[in-house]
C-alpha cells in the first residue's frame, strides 16, 4: 500500500545570503521553496527519516546535474562529492503526509445550515459558500420528498 507524501524544501538564510550576487538563472533554482510529491510504500521497512535522507540525496543530485559546470556553485558540492550532510548546510526539509482529500472534507459544508456558519465578507467565497449551503438544502428537500 502507498501513501502520498509532500516534501517542502526551503533554502537556509546562509544560502540566500551566499547567492545574492549570482545571476538570477542560477540563484533562483537554488533559493526558491520547492515542493515535491512522492508515493511511499507503507510497509517498506523504511522510516520517515530514511525517506527524508533519500530525498536529500535526490535533490542534491538534481541540482548537481544542472550546476556541476557552474564555477559559482562549486561551494554547494564541496569538491564534487554529494553527501546528504551538505543538504543540511544549505536547505531545510519538512515532510507532510496527505491526511485526506479536501473534496471528501468539503461534504461537511453540505451538512451545515446558514445559521451554523458565518459569511466571510469576501463576495467570491460567500457566493461559493451559499451555493454549498443551497445544494445542501435542496438535497434535504429532495430526500424529504423521496420519503413521502
Amino acid at each position: 500500500m502507498k501513501k502520498i507524501v509532500f516534501y517542502v524544501i526551503k533554502p537556509k538564510a546562509i544560502l540566500v545570503d551566499r547567492t545574492k550576487t549570482l545571476d538570477e538563472t542560477i540563484r533562483k533554482p537554488l533559493t526558491e521553496v520547492t515542493t515535491w510529491l512522492d508515493e511511499e510504500m507503507t510497509h517498506s521497512g523504511w522510516s520517515d527519516n530514511d525517506y527524508i535522507v533519500a530525498v536529500k540525496l535526490i535533490y542534491l543530485a538534481y541540482l548537481y546535474e544542472d550546476f556541476k559546470d557552474e564555477p559559482e556553485t562549486q561551494f554547494l558540492f564541496n569538491g564534487g562529492a554529494i553527501r546528504f550532510e551538505l543538504f543540511d548546510k544549505w536547505w531545510s526539509i519538512e515532510r507532510f503526509e496527505l491526511s485526506d482529500n479536501i473534496t471528501e472534507a468539503e461534504h461537511s459544508l453540505e451538512r451545515l445550515t446558514k445559521d451554523k456558519i458565518q459569511l466571510t465578507g469576501n463576495s467570491a467565497i460567500d457566493t461559493w459558500l451559499l451555493g454549498q449551503l443551497a445544494a445542501s438544502s435542496i438535497g434535504v428537500q429532495i430526500n424529504i420528498l423521496a420519503q413521502t
